[in-house]
């Protein structure tokens, strides 16, 4: 009777030895699920869109193409100080630039509030920059894809340009207006 008693007991450890040890194994497995989850969000488009009256865009979080996940306030910064940075160069004339690329800034500044943008955080040369597309959404694949990824557009004139912010030194530089073909 004992020896029964005794290995009843035995079993009733083991049982709660391997109920513990489920119980833990599911524990992780739901935290490593969570984790899961929130890689997919970022690697699947859970961008986020900014629509303002002045503006509509969206912050990118794909790793495969950002460094960092910039945030809305740093958006508006950025906005705040990009009317300022094309008046400077549409004010300085001529003499930096050519016909067609004043041209060019002319449409951009015309038209700067039909703009999609992405918003992409970035890191050159050891600096953290706020990378930015502006897209004119010229047909349905552009409509339905500029929110999820980011676009890369060749030629298309003044209807694409990208530009950079250094958010440390709160300067925009290095604007790039699309050419054309």
């Amino acid at each position: 009777m004992q020896k029964n008693i005794w290995d009843l007991k035995k079993i009733l450890i083991i049982n709660l030895v391997l109920g513990i040890f489920i119980v833990v194994n599911l524990i992780v497995a739901a935290a490593n699920q969570n984790n899961l989850i929130e890689d997919d969000k970022r690697m699947n488009n859970t961008n986020e869109v900014i629509t303002t009256l002045q503006y509509e865009g969206v912050i990118l979080t794909d790793p495969r193409v950002c460094d960092w996940i910039p945030s809305e306030a740093l958006v508006a910064e950025f906005e705040e100080g990009l009317v300022q940075f094309l008046a400077q160069i549409n004010n300085a004339g001529h003499s930096q630039t050519s016909e067609r690329d004043a041209e060019k800034l002319q449409f951009v500044l015309a038209n700067l509030p039909n703009y999609k943008r992405q918003y992409m955080g970035k890191i050159i040369d050891g600096r953290k920059v706020l990378y930015c597309n502006f897209l004119t959404l010229l047909d349905d694949q552009m409509r339905d894809n500029w929110i999820k990824n980011y676009l890369v557009i060749h030629d298309g004139g003044a209807y694409f340009f990208n530009v950079m912010y250094d958010i440390q030194t709160k300067v925009v530089f290095d604007l790039m207006i699309n050419g054309e073909a």
